[in-house]
């Protein structure tokens, strides 16, 4: 138990967090792979010692030697936790997210989580609406491991809500609220990656104000650029899958464009700051 009041439940309604709207679950896939190449990798060590011994291209077979288990070790520290990942079973619902894994449930409510990364890659542009896209969505909470949603790379439509972008917006309506209020009431709210948004402006990790009326965003690939209008020059830039980005970005644009369109929510930003 969480604390948290428990609201009448509907049926199909888990501990109050409305209705389920899918289920995901890593697949064991890729961990199968990264430890079938890891294997393989650090089998190379007792091969290129084999070769050193029989006086046959030393320097290769030394490379072999050193290299092969050294990545093969990297490569099982990345299957590992590709394993780790797959025992969780993800219950996505309207209110927030239940964590599955054998006997033990963990839920996080929405207007818990304290800070959201959204990565989202478009690599192949299959023609103007249709795009090959992946997406990577996690939420953190004040203590213990975040949750980790995903998108596989598949077809999706370009600019158009796909189910993870809809639950990022859901999580980041609460940070943005607090953000809100908090720069409302005078206190400086931490952005993301050293950015800091203050009533007077947004301040650089480097301690440079810029202040609202002469803030311009400028999207980039996977990055926004923070111009200044008088100066007609980037000031700094900060990466789109930083915590918090997207709440802090809904918050400095109600300052510089006098609020958002309806909902304010990343899926609905007029600028496009997805990797390309």
């Amino acid at each position: 138990m969480d604390g948290r009041p428990r609201s009448q439940t509907r049926p199909g309604d888990a501990q109050g967090l409305g209705a389920l709207l899918f289920t995901q679950q890593h697949s064991r896939a890729e961990a199968i792979a990264a430890l079938v190449i890891s294997a393989f990798l650090i089998c190379l060590g007792p091969v290129g010692y084999y070769f050193a011994g029989q006086d046959r291209n030393r320097a290769w077979a030394a490379a072999m030697m050193v290299m092969g288990p050294m990545i093969g070790l990297v490569v099982l520290l990345v299957g590992i936790h590709f394993m780790v990942l797959s025992r969780y079973i993800y219950h996505v619902h309207e209110r927030g997210v239940r964590r599955a894994k054998a006997d033990q449930v963990e839920t996080l409510w929405y207007d818990a989580v304290v800070a959201v990364t959204y990565d989202s890659q478009e690599l192949l542009h299959l023609g103007r609406a249709i795009v090959d896209s992946a997406e990577k969505l996690t939420l953190y909470r004040a203590s213990g491991t975040p949750f980790k949603l995903f998108k596989q790379r598949g077809k999706s439509v370009r600019n158009q809500p796909t189910p993870i972008r809809a639950i990022c917006d859901r999580a980041c309506a609460p940070i943005v609220r607090r953000m809100t209020r908090d720069l409302a009431s005078g206190k400086v709210v931490e952005w993301a990656s050293g950015f800091r948004l203050e009533p007077a402006g947004v301040r650089t990790p480097r301690g440079t104000l810029i202040e609202w009326a002469d803030l311009q965003f400028e999207p980039g690939n996977g990055r926004l650029h923070l111009r200044s209008i008088q100066k007609r020059r980037r000031i700094n830039t900060i990466l789109v899958k930083a915590k918090n980005f997207y709440p802090g970005l809904i918050v400095a644009r109600q300052r510089t464009a006098g609020g958002l369109p309806a909902g304010g929510h990343t899926a609905h930003l007029s600028i496009d700051t997805r990797a390309h």
